[in-house]
């Protein structure tokens, strides 16, 4: 890992000397990535990101619209969610050419997390006495690594296979259309 933390500040390096700030710039923050460590830290703002809209909406709608606190848990989680969904498609992880399994494993993936979200946010509040936003605290660092590990191994293990897929059926279609010798 380290070896390889070292590999990639090299490499950045070397952009910066030949290319520019604004080149590694995009690099780092505009183009697409496969890079796991970079692929984490953007992961990271997306999430705060979406933490933010999740806790905001938790704040307004259990302080200001006096929701109850799983109710109100339930749908700022669906609002965070989304936000992350789109932030993530967009930013962190590779597009696979099957867009809706991806969403459907992203919404699986959101539905686990939002059980865990709950079961936190219940416990922290019920169990515990802790304030709501103490309570969606821990919520938030125990979801992040959930999601991150599972997105991360859904999506490249998806990748992967769906990748292996489109060859194989590209070899299939050029072994049919040699000519017979």
């Amino acid at each position: 890992m380290i070896k390889r933390v070292r590999l990639e500040r090299d490499r950045a390096a070397e952009i910066y000397r030949e290319l520019g700030l604004a080149e590694l710039f995009r690099r780092l923050v505009v183009y697409r990535t496969q890079n796991g460590l970079l692929q984490m830290l953007r992961y990271l703002v997306v999430g705060a990101v979406a933490a933010v809209v999740d806790t905001g909406a938790l704040l307004l709608l259990t302080h200001v619209l006096h929701v109850e606190v799983l109710t109100a848990g339930t749908i700022s989680f669906a609002l965070g969610t989304i936000v992350n969904y789109v932030l993530s498609v967009l930013w962190v992880f590779s597009r696979t050419a099957y867009p809706y399994v991806e969403m459907a494993l992203f919404v699986l993936i959101g539905a686990a997390g939002l059980v865990v979200n709950d079961v936190v946010l219940w416990v922290c509040t019920q169990l515990l006495d802790m304030d709501v936003l103490w309570s969606k605290l821990v919520a938030i660092v125990v979801g992040f690594a959930w999601n991150f590990i599972l997105r991360k191994i859904m999506f490249d293990r998806l990748g992967a296979r769906m990748r292996r897929a489109a060859d194989d059926r590209a070899r299939a279609l050029d072994r049919d259309a040699e000519p017979a010798a």
